[in-house]
């Protein structure tokens, strides 16, 4: 029965977001596990890409600024700014490098007025007098990557994202953001950042909210949401921890061969070793009196504080500017356990 099951799935990936998956097969129900013969990350890059990288006009531009992320993915590269994928999947395609930009993030030409007039056509209705001009990345020059920087939708969470992503602080130990799991089709298959702790010498994963989210309450008694998606994060780890640290060192080797070194020069070359077992939660836009609240499991946040400690290593709380990443106790921070 194994056997026949083998050669169905054989080595292909089985995007299944989820601890378990039906597989039925001549009649035959079987239950696979989420990880059968799947690797959750893939980080690699040809060297034909790498050196096309190298060589094109714009990357310099994107490495140059400290407020541009390229992350490397499977053959491709997607580079973020502030959570937004403003460059997504660069990557080869027939010889050309290619990729892909959401319309929503395209900045247009400006006018002098700010505005695009119209005028009647008595036949087809309004029409631009002059149509607007999409701007295109082009060398990536300073002030067309500010125009895109612009046009990107960045969200109120992805705001958070980017303050921690931003801080100082933080400069040179953050591996990876925007992390998807196998599958990739929930908003929880998906965490927001992984960083090197250099006191603890592990690869540590940080998932990122703002205190207005619904998630982090209890609702008609349940537990919060959040605790359900940082234990489905816990098993995940202990299921692919050697792939998820093999993953990442490569992915830190990617990045200095593309000239990414400032990025991960905190980093040794042969870390990360061990991983944090736990995810950290981290919850931002708070307030003086919230965090105070928050620390001392107030009304509401007694059902969210009473879980933590069994699914998360730790807690950090933050204003709107970010936090500098690491799991030491604080003021503003909690510590359940490095393990």
């Amino acid at each position: 029965m194994i056997d026949e099951v083998e050669k169905l799935v054989g080595n292909h990936e089985i995007p299944c977001p989820r601890l378990v998956r039906p597989l039925v097969h001549n009649g035959s129900f079987f239950i696979l596990p989420c990880f059968w013969r799947m690797t959750l990350f893939h980080r690699q890059l040809s060297q034909d890409l790498v050196d096309t990288l190298l060589s094109s006009p714009f990357w310099p531009q994107i490495v140059a600024d400290k407020r541009l992320h390229p992350e490397i993915r499977r053959d491709k590269v997607t580079v973020y700014y502030s959570g937004c994928a403003i460059m997504r999947e660069l990557k080869l395609q027939q010889g050309q490098l290619s990729c892909s930009v959401s319309l929503r993030h395209v900045p247009f030409a400006a006018t002098g007025s700010g505005q695009v007039q119209m005028t009647l056509n008595p036949e087809r209705g309004l029409e631009f007098d002059l149509t607007p001009v999409a701007i295109p990345l082009g060398l990536g020059t300073e002030d067309v990557l500010a125009a895109y920087k612009m046009a990107a939708q960045v969200t109120p969470e992805k705001k958070m994202l980017g303050a921690v992503l931003n801080h100082r602080a933080n400069e040179g130990v953050v591996v990876d953001q925007e992390i998807a799991f196998a599958g990739g089709e929930r908003s929880d298959d998906r965490i927001d950042l992984c960083y090197f702790d250099s006191d603890l010498r592990k690869l540590a994963f940080v998932e990122i909210k703002r205190v207005d989210d619904k998630r982090l309450m209890s609702c008609g008694g349940d537990p919060p949401e959040v605790l359900t998606q940082l234990q489905n994060y816990t098993h995940r780890f202990e299921n692919e921890r050697p792939n998820i640290l093999e993953a990442f060192r490569k992915t830190i080797e990617l990045k200095r061969k593309l000239n990414l070194d400032a990025r991960v020069c905190r980093i040794p070359t042969d870390e990360p070793k061990e991983l944090l077992m736990r995810p950290i939660l981290a919850i931002g836009g708070c307030t003086e009196k919230i965090v105070q609240e928050i620390l001392n499991a107030d009304t509401h946040w007694k059902p969210l504080l009473d879980g933590l400690p069994q699914v998360a290593a730790g807690l950090h709380l933050f204003g709107n500017s970010g936090f500098t990443l690491g799991l030491r106790p604080g003021s503003q921070t909690k510590v359940w356990g490095t393990d």
